[in-house]
């Protein structure tokens, strides 16, 4: 299975969370001279908005016309907390969701990534079980609907002081869901960021279904390109291939600046993985720079 952008064994995207502040619609044919014909939409109802059809209708045409595809939808979570014990609030939040969920089904996309926790940093100790299975009977109710529209649902891995976080909270949520259309999105800052990025990645094993790819320096979640940070990319990609995920790789990054800078960031991130990958594909012997991890 080769990269979207040539010289990778992993389909490669780009995250459009980089130019959130952009219009999706005038930012594709940037994305695509920068070497990236695969995107995962990031929900941001300012740079794409979900909700209006005639902006779904005018995006589908706009990447058929450039030769792109939607690999995902990250769903929205800052105001789609799906842990909420107030039912009225879960159900509002469910249903933000499946309105991301028909845009992404409507553009022909496949994987809707779900943060299964919540964004909240202090809930009570006492809270979290309640959360958890509320998560849980939400994540049900969106399968079913995604399972209608031929979607998979890929659970992401949070930062693990947060709601649904830690390593047994993810694997509890997963295994409620059916195994057909559901699994996992490895988010390689988040689980870097709680020590057990290896651990986690072979934990997934067959549930993985995807990556979100970033790099940070063990502090903060940083959204760096691969390379720039501590992330033992080498070991990581050596663990994918010991546990045979061939899923998706989604570079997702933070940028300042203009535009063509932002792009030219995701670019040298691109092809850092793509030079890792040759390499792990071809030696067993680490390339020289690896970012010196």
């Amino acid at each position: 299975m080769k990269s979207e952008i040539p010289g990778g064994e992993w389909p490669l995207a780009l995250s459009t969370g980089l130019l959130t502040d952009v219009p999706l619609h005038d930012v594709l044919d940037a994305v695509k001279r920068a070497g990236f014909s695969s995107i995962e939409i990031a929900a941001s109802i300012s740079h794409f908005d979900y909700h209006d059809s005639n902006a779904v209708s005018q995006v589908r045409k706009k990447l058929e016309g450039l030769g792109m595809k939607v690999n995902s939808f990250h769903a929205p979570y800052k105001d789609a907390d799906l842990t909420l014990l107030e039912e009225g609030e879960r159900r509002k939040a469910v249903g933000e969701v499946l309105t991301a969920a028909e845009a992404l089904s409507a553009l022909g996309g496949r994987f809707l990534v779900l943060h299964g926790g919540s964004e909240e940093q202090a809930v009570p100790g006492e809270e979290m079980g309640a959360r958890l299975e509320q998560a849980g009977k939400s994540l049900l109710e969106i399968h079913e609907r995604c399972g209608q529209l031929g979607l998979t649902v890929a659970v992401e891995d949070m930062l693990g002081h947060l709601v649904g976080g830690k390593l047994e909270q993810v694997m509890w949520l997963v295994a409620r869901l059916p195994e057909k259309g559901t699994g996992i999105c490895l988010d390689t800052g988040h689980s870097f960021l709680t020590g057990k990025l290896m651990e986690r990645a072979s934990a997934f094993g067959p549930r993985l279904l995807m990556a979100h790819i970033h790099d940070n320096n063990g502090v903060y979640d940083d959204h760096l390109p691969p390379g720039d940070g501590k992330l033992p990319w080498y070991a990581l990609f050596q663990t994918f291939a010991e546990h045979r995920f061939r899923g998706p790789l989604v570079l997702e990054l933070t940028g300042q600046g203009a535009t063509p800078a932002r792009l030219e960031t995701a670019a040298r991130g691109a092809a850092f993985i793509r030079q890792l990958t040759y390499y792990r594909a071809t030696t067993t012997v680490p390339p020289a720079d690896n970012g010196g991890h």
